[in-house]
């Protein structure tokens, strides 16, 4: 905060102060009025503009005011070159993530102003902080622990003191954070999982309520990009994470995996794993070919390089079975849409033997597991062309009704079966009459003209044993045991509701 003198010019009773830095713009330029602002004795003026100037080279000159604007003086160069207190910590690498920040007092300061910045990059930290309050200074040192976290990245640093006045900038500190990142645990750094939809384990972010799990193929593509949160999701025990969101993988693929832990701010994302994946049972998505897939009756196509479709036949079965393999026990699912005849049965078939075909083209063996798209799902078995219900039809608020997709999955362990719909457990049975055949899709067709179902993908793990966490809701097995109870057991076919028409 130089002083300034000059000339004083008969009459005047303002004057007019410009500074600016040296080629740059002006840092003051206003009117000063003598006697108030301007002191003027033997013929020598001085102003008091009470403004801090950083180190840096100036212009500077005055213009008088005497009734009418006089000229300008001749400028004046000089240089602010102060002694300027001190940023001490953090600078070099640090490995906290939420760093304490210490600089030299300025004397006299009441407040500090904290600006951090990524390096090169955006703004981090930008505020004042009270001395006192947020900020402790002692034997002429201060510090300030904003507790603002900064992800691992290089990062400039500064402080600006208050003194009743703004103070000089202290000059810029970068440093660089290095905090350690807990690892991922699981699928291990180039493993081969052989299951659709394994399990993701890492070691536990302290104070995470959610992570953000990322999985890309090898070309960059997305395969999951979701939040999940903590004891909803994910679940956290003996600091071990563990995640299974469902999603299926590609087969035959080089997949990519990290996380990110939310801790009300974004942490920092875990190191890359790689995985390839090797699925031993099916992974049909339908894209180009339905390679694997045997019709035993009914049209099947694929459609739009994206769907396998069948369209109608008259009042039957028309189905299709992976490869003419025989599976046990097992996690199958396949994702199913239907237009045209809305009460028939969309079916999933584990267990299936086709030989041979009834008149209607059911199969002679089979467990079926169907819904129908007014929000009722059934369970039967057909045991040597003879059926019989495990669960008759039944309403469901795990169907999505009308037009629209819904997701079957049947788990199968011996001779415990397991039954979803969206995601939601609906039935457990137990039941000896089957214990190997194969999978089958089977919709039911009244052979309407408009009569098409779509299959979106169809997935096929083979188990040791079942592993479902999920349970059946209480409305859910309420609405089990009162149709278990009913007369009206319905037709396996298709489910009509009494009001629709």
């Amino acid at each position: 905060m130089p002083d300034y003198e000059w000339d004083e010019t008969g009459g005047a009773s303002w004057y007019q102060l410009k500074v600016n830095e040296n080629g740059g713009g002006d840092i003051i330029l206003g009117w000063y009025q003598v006697g108030v602002d301007v002191t003027c004795a033997s013929s020598i003026c001085t102003p008091n503009p009470g403004i801090i100037l950083p180190n840096d080279v100036y212009d500077w000159t005055v213009q008088p005011w005497t009734g009418a604007y006089g000229s300008w003086y001749g400028t004046l160069t000089f240089t602010v070159n102060a002694d300027v207190p001190e940023l001490l910590y953090p600078a070099g690498t640090v490995t906290d993530s939420t760093p304490l920040y210490e600089w030299e007092e300025t004397s006299g300061a009441s407040w500090y102003q904290l600006q951090v910045d990524e390096t090169g990059g955006s703004n981090v930290i930008l505020g004042w902080y009270q001395v006192g309050v947020d900020v402790n200074c002692s034997g002429g040192t201060c510090s300030l622990d904003p507790n603002v976290f900064l992800l691992n990245d290089t990062y400039d640093w500064r402080v600006q003191p208050w003194t009743g006045t703004y103070g000089i900038w202290y000059g810029k500190f970068t440093f660089t954070v290095d905090a350690p990142i807990p690892p991922l645990l699981s699928p291990t750094n180039g493993s081969t999982v052989t299951v659709s939809t394994p399990n993701y384990q890492w070691q536990e972010t302290g104070g995470a309520s959610w992570y953000y799990l990322h999985v890309e193929d090898d070309y960059g593509n997305q395969v999951i990009g979701a939040w999940y949160q903590v004891g909803v999701d994910v679940t956290c025990s003996g600091g071990v994470c563990t995640l299974n969101p469902g999603i299926v993988l590609p087969d035959d693929s080089l997949c990519w995996w990290t996380v990110q832990p939310w801790l009300g701010y974004y942490g920092n994302w875990y190191d890359w794993f790689y995985f390839g994946t090797d699925l031993p049972g099916i992974f049909s998505l339908f894209t180009d070919h339905s390679n694997g897939w045997a019709a035993h009756s009914g049209s099947w196509n694929i459609e739009y390089n994206e769907y396998l479709t069948v369209t109608s036949l008259t009042d039957s079965w028309p189905s299709v079975s992976y490869e003419m393999e025989t599976y046990t026990n097992l996690d199958y699912q396949a994702r199913l849409y239907r237009t045209g005849c809305m009460g028939c049965s969309n079916s999933l078939v584990i267990r299936g033997n086709p030989t041979p075909l009834a008149s209607d083209e059911s199969w002679d063996d089979a467990y079926v597991f169907q819904y129908s798209t007014y929000g009722n799902y059934g369970i039967w078995k057909q045991v040597n062309g003879s059926w019989e219900w495990l669960q008759p039809w039944t309403y469901s608020p795990a169907i999505n009704t009308g037009y629209a997709w819904n997701t079957l999955r049947v788990y199968a362990d011996g001779s415990n079966l397991y039954f979803l719909i969206n995601g939601s457990l609906v039935w457990i049975g137990s039941d000896t009459s089957l214990t190997s055949g194969r999978v089958v899709i089977m919709p039911y067709s009244n052979g309407s003209s408009d009569d098409k179902v779509y299959v979106d993908y169809a997935v096929l793990d083979i188990l040791e044993s079942a592993s479902v966490t999920e349970t059946i809701s209480a409305e859910q097995q309420a609405l089990n045991e009162a149709a278990n109870q009913s007369e009206a057991t319905g037709d396996p076919r298709f489910y009509i509701p009494d009001d629709a028409e």
